[in-house]
């Protein structure tokens, strides 16, 4: 799979509960271990919260490396992306 986003683009979110997350939603959330903010698709539900791939599995940093994230460090679930000026073409 290739990345979502692209540098430039933009993100709209709403902030969420954990009982409204599904599988496949994408969210911002922290960074278990450094707290940055991270982008990321929600794969499944564990007991502890959630694992997360990213779009891109060869260049992504997720759950394969820092493990479950809690559902309290999940801030926000992604509703609409747009793409950066520079990818759209007049038409």
């Amino acid at each position: 799979m290739f990345p979502g986003l692209c540098h430039g683009d933009r993100v709209i979110a709403r902030p969420c509960r954990a009982d409204q997350l599904r599988p496949g939603d994408i969210v911002l959330a922290r960074h278990p271990l450094d707290e940055q903010l991270l982008i990321k698709r929600l794969s499944k539900r564990c007991a502890d919260g959630w694992w997360v791939l990213g779009d891109n599995p060869a260049a992504s940093t997720d759950s394969r490396h820092f493990g479950v994230i809690p559902d309290a460090l999940v801030m926000a679930v992604v509703t609409a992306i747009a793409p950066a000026a520079s990818r759209l073409r007049p038409g």
